[in-house]
């Protein structure tokens, strides 16, 4: 019995030398560490202190004073910050009181915060969405241990003009919108309020252009009608924090209408709103209707703006059953000299191909757009009659009552026709009691395209439809190149002497000038300046 206790006393002092051996080893390793990267083994150190005494406010101090503000850049600072941030989380929970007595830790709560939103302000920060994911984690555990309504707060309005604030080309603003505004609604909802809050004042044009930017990015209007996701769960249930499907889509709304009535509009801002008015815009409105002064304002500015306003009170008269009556004279009024000219003369024309489709359209609105276009392209490119005849192609088969139009013949007189070209209103302009006269003149066009394809008008109309689409993005170099690119079956004769005087008398044999005058030119006594 002695031997077996003196053997396990041997076995227990063989293993704490290899215990203490293991301890060197790795007092060793801790101290090559500590000379690597001092910083790092202290932090470690502190938090591992007070996972234990959470309170502990001078651990705490020491924590937030290697913190530095004006470094956010540096990886070593997001790791403070990181480990900061779980501290105060465990502070919070294991004693909630140290936070909200507003002394000691809680004095250290809050400079962490101003250093965090300090960090955030830095726009050109490439660690920035750190530093907005640690707020929002703050935000969380507040809500969460510390009942506070944080919606209310100031530490939420400043985290979301930051966001606005943010550059494009840093990551902060798309993980924001991605994580955040499109996965939990109540985000969104007082995101909206503070959108709709900070454009009630004047605003810069890259605070505006962020605020479309960011709320073009949401879904149009798909809203649950129950099992809404929230980002603070325990304030989800208060009355005063409640959120609804219906109270989502007004803060939405009014969100977008401060945008849309803000001063600081630039075109191109105009622009970009009127490209969204359809797909994004309008689905988030329990009031369409609302919409109606942005589209008329821009209407009333003419051009592309227009064209784009047009375009979009279309969509509301036909999916959300809005009554605009002046649309189709404000459309006929579209038909200027300008038109066919214009660089967007391809998108009105798609535009117009869809508003004129309906079979339910009176005859004669449809005749005065006939007879509009027809009248233009007697001063058109070649380019844009090649686009007019196939379009009014296709709208005299859609609206055969139109056809009386081409088989009425031509007055003798060259001002008898009754169509006025004045009159605004496209119901009264008496175009369906006239001809297409015009369409006659094409057929004698200087180029050949443009005279072959007007006589389609006089042909019987056995095509069902032309494709607009083969038609619409023609231009003089487009025809150019396809004459060039053409292969011929025949080569064309031409002069082989070139001519060295153009209204002198020549020798077609010697091409030289003759002294013989030829009293029937009167040319050749314009030209001589003797």
């Amino acid at each position: 019995m002695a031997d077996a206790l003196t053997s396990r006393l041997e076995v227990e002092k063989k293993r704490k030398q290899h215990s203490n051996e293991n301890d060197g080893h790795h007092a060793k390793r801790r101290s090559t560490k500590s000379r690597g990267n001092p910083l790092k083994e202290r932090v470690s150190q502190l938090e591992e202190d007070l996972s234990k005494y959470p309170e502990d406010e001078a651990k705490i101090s020491e924590l937030v004073g290697l913190l530095d503000a004006q470094d956010s850049q540096s990886p070593q600072n997001a790791l403070v910050a990181v480990t900061l941030c779980r501290v105060f989380i465990r502070l919070m929970v294991a004693n909630p009181s140290a936070i909200t007595e507003r002394k000691g830790p809680a004095n250290l709560y809050q400079k962490y915060q101003r250093t965090l939103t300090l960090s955030l302000s830095d726009e050109t920060s490439t660690v920035a969405p750190t530093w907005l994911e640690l707020q929002i984690r703050l935000l969380k555990a507040e809500a969460e241990h510390l009942n506070t309504n944080v919606w209310e707060s100031d530490e939420i309005s400043h985290l979301f003009r930051m966001v606005l604030k943010a550059e494009e080309r840093f990551a902060t603003r798309e993980i924001f919108v991605t994580k955040y505004l499109k996965s939990y609604h109540d985000c969104l909802l007082h995101f909206s309020r503070h959108v709709a809050n900070i454009l009630s004042s004047p605003q810069s044009e890259s605070m505006l252009a962020s605020c479309i930017a960011m709320l073009s990015e949401l879904d149009g209007g798909q809203i649950p009608s129950e099992d809404l996701n929230m980002l603070f769960t325990s304030q989800a249930h208060s009355k005063k924090q409640r959120v609804t499907s219906l109270t989502l889509r007004k803060a939405v709304q009014s969100a977008w209408l401060a945008i849309l009535r803000s001063q600081m509009l630039s075109i191109r801002a105009r622009k970009t709103l009127l490209r969204l008015i359809t797909p994004v815009i309008s689905p988030w409105f329990t009031k369409p209707e609302h919409l109606m002064d942005f589209l008329t304002d821009s209407y009333n500015l003419g051009g592309s703006q227009a064209l784009l306003a047009l375009s979009g009170l279309y969509q509301l008269i036909s999916t959300k059953n809005l009554d605009y009556p002046s649309f189709y004279p404000k459309l006929y009024s579209q038909l200027d000299n300008q038109l066919l000219h214009s660089t967007h003369r391809s998108r009105f024309f798609r535009l117009l191909h869809t508003f004129l489709s309906s079979t339910h359209l009176p005859a004669a609105l449809i005749a005065s757009f006939i007879k509009r276009l027809a009248r233009l392209t007697l001063f058109a490119s070649p380019a844009a009659i090649v686009t007019v005849v196939p379009f009014t192609y296709n709208l005299l088969k859609i609206n055969r009552s139109t056809t009386f139009m081409i088989h009425r013949s031509r007055s003798p007189d060259a001002f008898g026709d009754p169509f006025d070209a004045d009159e605004p209103d496209p119901l009264l302009t008496n175009a369906i009691d006239s001809s297409l006269w015009e369409f006659e003149t094409l057929q004698s066009h200087y180029h050949p395209n443009a005279a072959s394809i007007a006589r389609i008008v006089s042909e019987q109309f056995t095509k069902q439809q032309y494709n607009l689409e083969d038609f619409l993005d023609h231009s003089y170099g487009s025809m150019i190149s396809a004459e060039l690119s053409r292969t011929l079956k025949k080569t064309p004769v031409v002069e082989w002497k070139i001519p060295k005087t153009i209204f002198m008398n020549t020798n077609l044999e010697t091409n030289e000038l003759t002294d013989k005058k030829d009293a029937t030119d009167p040319l050749v006594d314009i030209w001589n300046f003797d």
